[in-house]
């Protein structure tokens, strides 16, 4: 089993465990995961990431500014 520490953050911030959360290189993270988020969440992607590319950074924003979460 594989868990990316972006994971964990995002698991806590999907059942507000915590007020506010930052992700570095968001990997193994997916669209669902954003969608559930209830706290602030700041993601920081790389310009080269194979498992986190900035398209999916991107969507992950697009997601997160539509949302009623405060960002």
């Amino acid at each position: 089993l594989l868990i990316s520490s972006a994971k964990v953050v995002v698991e806590l911030a999907k059942v507000a465990l915590i007020q506010a959360a930052v992700m570095l290189h968001p990997s193994f993270v997916t669209v669902d995961d954003i969608k559930s988020v209830k706290v602030p969440i700041a993601i920081l992607g790389a310009e080269i990431d194979n498992l986190s590319p900035p398209e999916l950074v991107k969507q992950f924003d697009e997601i997160l500014k539509a949302s009623e979460v405060p960002i």
